[in-house]
C-alpha cells in the first residue's frame, strides 16, 4: 500500500530558489550621466573658445565668461552627485562642489556681460566678491534644503531648484545687457549679439522649468523623459551662445577693420588740426564745382585767405595758441559761408575757399565780404590774452580768371599777395597821415 494511505506524510519537495533579480540600470542615471559629460566638454571648449579670443581680439570681459564656462564644467561634472543625503558630513561636502561651481558660473556670466556693456576689465576686487558671494549661496543653499526637506532626493531636488532659478535671472539680466551693449557701427547690435541673447533667453527658460519642476520634485518624483528633453533643450542654448558669440565677435573685426580703413582715408583728406579738408579733398571739390558751373552756365569763386603776422603769435605766446588761433579762425569761416561752400586748409595759416552755384559776378564780391568780416576779430587764448586776428582774401572767378583747377588756384593765390601788399600799404598811408 502507498504510504499515504496508511496516514504517512509525505515530505514536502524542496523549491528551487528562484534566480536573484538584476536590477536594472536607472535610465535616469544614465540619462544624467550622458547629459553631464556633453555639458561639461561643451562648457570647456566655450571656456577654451572665449579665453582664446580674449587674448587674441583684446576683449578683456571673454576672460570672465570664460571663467564662466569653466565653472559650469566643473558644476556638470559633479552634477550626478547631487541626490546625496546630506544627512553626514560626506553629503555636506558633496552639496558644496554640486552648489559652489553652478553659483560661481552666475557670478562670473554677470561680470563678463557688464564688462561687456562698460567695454572695460573687470578688476580683482569684483572677482574676489563674486567668489565671496558663490560661498555664502552655496551654504544659504544647503540650509533651506536642511530646513525644507528631511530626506535626501527632497533636499537635493531643493538644491537643484534654487540654483536653477538663480540660473534663470541671471541669463535673462545677460540677454538684457547683451542687447545693451553698443554696436561697432550705425546699424546697432550686430546679428551674433541677438542669437547670443536668443540663446541666453533659451537656457533662462530652460532653467525656469527645472527650478519649478525640482521644488515641485520633493513631493513627488520628476518625468524622465522630460527632464532629459529639457537638459538637451539648455546643451543647445550652450550651443548657441558659442555660435552667437564667435558671430558677434567676427561682425566686431569686420566693423573695426572698415573703421580703420575710413579712418585712414579721412585722415588722407583732412588736415589733422583744424578738421578741414586738405589740399586733395579740397581740389576734388573744386573739380566737380567746375564740372557743374560747365553743365549749368554759373560761376565759381576760389578764394585764398592768409592770416595778418600769424608768426608773431607764435612767438609770442606758444605753438598751442596758434593752433586755437587756427581752429577759431577755421570754425569763424565755416559759419560764414553757405552749406554747398567748402572752407580748407592747406597748411600754415592759408585757408581755400570753393564756392560754387554763383549765379554772377557779384556774388564774388559777397563772399569775399563775409570772409573779411569772419576774419576781423580777437581771439581769447588759454591764459586769458586777447589776440587781435585779421587777413588778407585774394579771390578767382570760374569762368573769367581760367576755366581749370590749378589755374584758377593760382590766380586767387595771385590775388592774395595784391591784397596784402594794397593793405600793407594802405596801413602805411594811415600811419604817415597820423604822424603827419
Amino acid at each position: 500500500m502507498h504510504s499515504r494511505a496508511c496516514g504517512a506524510t509525505l515530505p514536502t519537495p524542496r523549491r528551487r530558489a528562484a534566480p536573484a533579480r538584476v536590477r536594472p540600470v536607472d535610465s535616469l542615471q544614465l540619462g544624467a550621466s550622458a547629459i553631464a559629460g556633453v555639458s561639461a566638454a561643451m562648457a570647456a571648449a566655450l571656456a577654451w573658445l572665449a579665453w582664446h579670443f580674449a587674448a587674441r581680439r583684446d576683449v578683456p570681459a571673454l576672460r570672465d565668461l570664460a571663467y564662466a564656462w569653466v565653472a559650469l564644467a566643473a558644476a556638470a561634472l559633479v552634477r550626478l552627485l547631487e541626490f546625496v543625503p546630506v544627512g553626514n558630513p560626506l553629503g555636506l561636502a558633496v552639496d558644496a562642489l554640486c552648489s559652489f561651481p553652478a553659483f560661481l558660473h552666475v557670478g562670473f556670466l554677470v561680470l563678463g556681460a557688464t564688462a561687456l556693456l562698460h567695454d572695460a576689465p573687470t578688476t580683482t576686487r569684483r572677482r574676489r566678491d563674486v567668489l565671496l558671494g558663490a560661498l555664502l549661496a552655496t551654504v544659504m543653499t544647503v540650509g533651506i534644503s536642511m530646513l525644507v526637506a528631511r530626506e535626501g532626493t527632497p533636499q537635493a531636488m531643493v538644491r537643484v531648484g534654487v540654483r536653477a532659478a538663480a540660473t534663470a535671472l541671471a541669463c535673462v539680466a545677460v540677454a538684457r545687457v547683451v542687447m545693451r551693449v553698443p554696436g561697432d557701427d550705425a546699424r546697432g547690435p550686430s546679428f551674433g549679439a541677438g542669437i547670443v541673447r536668443g540663446a541666453l533667453l533659451l537656457a533662462a527658460a530652460a532653467a525656469a522649468w527645472q527650478a519649478g519642476t525640482a521644488i515641485l520634485a520633493t513631493r513627488t518624483a520628476p518625468s524622465t523623459t522630460l527632464w532629459a528633453v529639457v537638459a538637451f533643450v539648455e546643451f543647445v542654448a550652450q550651443c548657441g551662445v558659442a555660435v552667437g558669440l564667435v558671430v558677434w565677435l567676427l561682425d566686431r573685426e569686420v566693423a573695426r577693420a572698415a573703421a580703420l580703413a575710413a579712418s585712414a582715408e579721412q585722415r588722407a583728406q583732412t588736415d589733422p588740426l583744424t578738421g578741414l579738408p586738405n589740399r586733395a579733398r579740397l581740389v576734388d571739390r573744386l573739380h566737380l564745382a567746375l564740372a557743374n558751373a560747365r553743365r549749368d552756365g554759373e560761376h565759381v569763386a576760389v578764394c585764398y585767405v592768409d592770416l595778418d603776422r600769424f608768426k608773431e603769435v607764435n612767438d609770442a605766446h606758444g605753438h598751442a595758441a596758434g593752433d586755437l588761433v587756427l581752429r577759431t579762425v577755421a570754425q569763424r569761416l565755416v559759419a560764414a559761408l553757405r552749406a554747398p561752400d567748402t572752407v580748407g586748409r592747406i597748411g600754415g595759416d592759408e585757408f581755400v575757399i570753393v564756392t560754387p552755384r554763383l549765379a554772377s559776378r557779384d556774388g564774388a564780391a559777397t563772399v569775399v565780404a563775409r570772409l573779411r568780416a569772419a576774419l576781423r576779430g580777437e581771439v581769447t587764448l588759454a591764459d586769458g590774452t586777447r589776440v587781435a586776428v585779421d587777413g588778407s582774401v585774394g579771390v578767382a572767378l570760374y569762368p573769367d580768371a581760367a576755366t581749370e583747377a590749378e589755374p584758377l588756384l593760382a590766380a586767387a593765390d595771385a590775388a592774395l599777395y595784391h591784397d596784402k601788399a594794397a593793405r600793407r600799404a594802405d596801413r602805411w598811408r594811415r600811419l604817415a597821415a597820423r604822424s603827419a
